[in-house]
């Protein structure tokens, strides 16, 4: 419980802290009746029997972290099953992700997992669930990097500016919430590739969408505690009570209608636009574009803005760091502005950022996959239909076998890996063209942020874009620090479940630079 205090900032946090594990408790009742394990399944990390299982079930809500950590070291080259959230899990080491990443969809589904974690052919519909709609628009987001990147370029110091001057004066700097700051940039940022002006900057439009997110998570969570066969009535019921969705929906409605009345080549292009084009052209369903557009953009923020708040804190905790990186930047640009080339030259800052986001990684587990039917390992160990598998990522990230003095912060890690290869033989002509292994765009075996294989996160160009870019112009323009109070430590973060969350309550300190 240590990790809790001075963490929740609301009452809805901490509704939802109560929650969660009240929730656990119900899905571990519900699956107590369960047949136990067998003989050839992966071997229990913690009792499984009635009712101390329960304990378990708890700590992998607190404690998860050290659970994961445990069975990892425990099971190093095998698998091991562990509670999570009610159910019975089989994590698997980094001996079987080739297995795990070439399984058919037929037998090992991301689909099917994707579809359980987040209700989407409830919430949403067929469209994402079974069409996988969402995967098309994202390609065309990636097609269209270079059109968004100078609207992008023009959003930043907007969103910076109103986000930072909602801080608190203290001698001559500006003191603001790290995190809640963070969300609002990128929002901004999202909502203005998403949607373009004048809605991103739109107080009633970001404040609908913002808590439409809220319930969909919410409404996400009910169902999960019904079955399949009491999930549709359940999900007509909450509908009785989604006003931020039909808030959300009747501002999108009016937009698509202004847009339907413009040629195809005047209307903007941006995700609610290419989403538009997809529909029947007559009367297009508002519902199921508000629901598509709703589930890319929440993905985009939390990822998002979780990993970046998670840099500023590393970086403001080591402040040596910021001059090396602001040397970098201004020569690269060389006296001009930031652009996507110099963007690809920024090494170091690449660097410093793929390091956070191993050290800090957001997610605990990766890779995961509902078994749709029985499927057996190249070890003999078989996991039974409906059963999830997961990758345990995190413990893998801090793993002295593929990061020397894994828990030491080393920022140049991966630029100063790259150089030394480039130096032994390849060129460094070759090094600028293409992304290396080093790159933090790029997912590897041994660094499994974004996933690995088909279904690796598909936004992560457009995701290290809006950091690499956001990072910069702070660097540039701001000076920032950690408050007195912090003692130069790194605000420590919220690990709950299976997700490490970033401070929500710690203040950093910005200046603004005079040029």
């Amino acid at each position: 419980m240590d990790n809790l205090q001075g963490l929740v900032s609301s009452p809805t946090e901490l509704a939802v802290i109560a929650i969660v594990p009240l929730t656990t408790i119900y899905y571990w009742y519900r699956a107590s009746s369960q047949k136990g394990a067998q003989n050839d399944e992966a071997p229990y990390l913690v009792s499984a029997s009635w009712p101390l299982s329960l304990i378990g079930h708890v700590r992998s809500v607190f404690w998860n972290n050290n659970m994961t950590q445990k069975g990892y070291e425990q099971y190093r080259d095998g698998m091991f099953k562990m509670p999570f959230f009610g159910q019975w899990i089989t994590v698997a080491s980094s001996k079987y992700i080739e297995e795990i990443i070439h399984a058919p969809e037929s037998s090992l589904s991301f689909r099917q997992n994707l579809n359980d974690q987040l209700q989407l052919e409830l919430l949403v519909g067929p469209a994402i669930s079974k069409d996988q709609i969402h995967l098309t628009l994202i390609r065309i987001l990636n097609r269209n990097l270079d059109e968004i990147y100078p609207e992008l370029c023009e959003e930043v110091p907007f969103a910076v500016t109103e986000e930072v001057a909602k801080g608190k004066e203290i001698d001559g700097w500006t003191s603001v919430p790290a995190y809640k700051t963070v969300n609002g940039i990128v929002a901004t940022l999202n909502h203005r590739a998403f949607v373009g002006l004048p809605e991103c900057r739109d107080t009633q439009w970001k404040a609908a969408m913002a808590k439409d997110a809220q319930s969909v998570a919410l409404r996400t969570w009910l169902l999960r505690l019904f079955p399949e066969s009491k999930k549709p009535t359940m999900n007509s019921f909450l509908n009785r009570f989604s006003k931020p969705f039909d808030a959300s929906v009747g501002i999108v409605s009016r937009i698509i209608n202004e847009r339907l009345n413009l040629p195809e080549e005047e209307r903007s292009n941006d995700l609610l636009s290419w989403i538009i084009t997809r529909m029947p052209e007559h009367d297009p369903d508002a519902r199921l574009i508000c629901g598509i557009f709703q589930l890319i953009t929440s993905v985009a923020q939390e990822t998002t803005a979780m990993t970046f708040a998670h840099a500023l804190f590393h970086l403001v905790a080591h402040p040596e760091c910021i001059e090396i990186l602001r040397e970098e930047i201004v020569e690269t640009i060389d006296g001009g502005e930031i652009t996507r080339e110099s963007l690809d030259e920024m090494h170091k800052l690449d660097s410093f950022l793929r390091e956070t986001q191993r050290m800090s990684t957001i997610g605990n587990f990766t890779l995961g996959r509902t078994a749709l039917h029985d499927f057996t390992f190249s070890n003999g160990v078989r996991v039974p239909a409906g059963e999830l598998i997961q990758v345990a990522a995190a413990p893998m990230h801090m793993d002295a076998a593929y990061y020397p003095d894994p828990l030491e912060f080393k920022p140049w890690r991966y630029s100063e890996q790259a150089q030394k290869e480039a130096s032994d033989g390849a060129s460094k002509e070759a090094t600028k063209k293409a992304p290396g292994e080093y790159d933090m765009v790029v997912p590897t075996a041994t660094n499994l942020s974004w996933g690995l294989g088909r279904h690796a996160c598909p936004g992560r160009w457009y995701a290290v874009m809006i950091m690499k870019h956001l990072m910069a112009y702070l660097i540039l323009n701001y000076d920032m620090k950690l408050p007195e109070s912090a003692k130069g430590k790194r605000p420590v973060d919220l690990c709950f479940a299976s997700v490490r969350i970033p401070n929500t309550t710690a203040t950093i300190l910005f200046k603004s630079r005079k040029q």
